[in-house]
């Protein structure tokens, strides 16, 4: 199986992303696996995003599509998940190490503005970023 490099704020996908459900995303979020085996706290380490390009459609809480969440140190790398062959990234030892994927998605979720692009700092410490903001830097 071949391993991306990191994932950069540029956005280096080089292939084409596919549509993901929010069944796949969940599932990819429990599935992730750290390529460089640093990650040994699964309760932080599952926490895992999917990123794929924007569609023309205004971008709501019910449909987030594309986000990476970063943060003062980037995520500590990337994966390609074999089912849905989409780029994840997990973190491990975050701004806030209590901080889990079950703390992170309803703040994601609930904040998520009704805009194509953007970043926002969740009470965390991360920044979550989204859309074209990901591809235009």
């Amino acid at each position: 199986m071949r391993m991306p490099g990191p994932l950069t704020l540029a956005g280096d996908a080089t292939e084409p992303l596919h549509a993901v459900t929010k069944q796949q995303l969940e599932a990819a979020q429990k599935s992730a696996i750290p390529a460089d085996g640093s990650v040994t706290e699964p309760k932080i380490a599952d926490f895992a995003v999917s990123i794929r390009t924007l569609e023309d459609e205004a971008v709501t809480p019910e449909k987030i599509i594309q986000w990476a969440v970063q943060s003062d140190h980037l995520a500590d790398g990337a994966v390609r998940h074999e089912k849905l062959g989409d780029r994840a990234v997990w973190t491990d030892n975050l701004a806030n190490p209590s901080v889990t994927k079950e703390k992170l998605a309803p703040d994601a979720i609930s904040d998520f503005p009704e805009r194509r692009y953007g970043d926002q700092k969740l009470p965390s410490g991360l920044i979550l970023q989204w859309g074209d903001a990901i591809h235009s830097r």
